[in-house]
């Protein structure tokens, strides 16, 4: 994918995770450009109420409810090795499904952008296809030589024993 692409196709993404449940954010002195991803990202304000901001919340707190039973501590007399692997195995779950949530929008929200963009899907889907070809292709060529040394270290081998 070239670089005009890939920077539509990246507009037009973060347009759909902004704009997914309701209009997108109003531009003014103290919110940054939503196409200014660098400001996105070093600013601390919360997500847009969407289901891919709430996913991104969930899978926030479960990591930082998850951070601390990670290191390694004396188990108190109160807690008993099975609370300890009881209280793990739930925070893992939780971290599990968190990232099962937001996976789930960002799959969403490329369908929704492929329903959308029929040709550029197609274009793109093209482009796979004839990588994929030609790899394949490159790779089918490399057999003889491969098939040949090997069976020649095969044999050499054979014959020391």
């Amino acid at each position: 994918m070239d670089t005009s692409t890939s920077g539509r196709v990246k507009s037009q993404l973060e347009e759909l995770m902004e704009s997914e449940d309701e209009a997108p954010m109003e531009e003014d002195e103290g919110n940054p450009k939503p196409n200014d991803a660098e400001a996105l990202l070093n600013d601390d304000s919360p997500l847009p109420e969407t289901d891919l901001g709430q996913a991104i919340d969930l899978l926030i707190t479960t990591w930082a409810q998850l951070l601390p039973n990670i290191r390694t501590r004396q188990i108190s007399q109160a807690q008993t090795m099975e609370h300890v692997k009881e209280f793990g195995e739930i925070c893992v779950r939780n971290f599990r499904d968190a990232c099962h949530d937001v996976n789930s929008e960002f799959t969403k929200i490329a369908i929704q952008w492929q329903h959308e963009h029929p040709d550029e899907t197609n274009e793109e889907l093209l482009k796979d296809i004839n990588a994929a070809s030609t790899r394949q292709s490159t790779l089918l060529g490399r057999v003889p030589g491969v098939w040949s040394r090997r069976t020649d270290e095969y044999f050499k081998n054979s014959q020391q024993k």
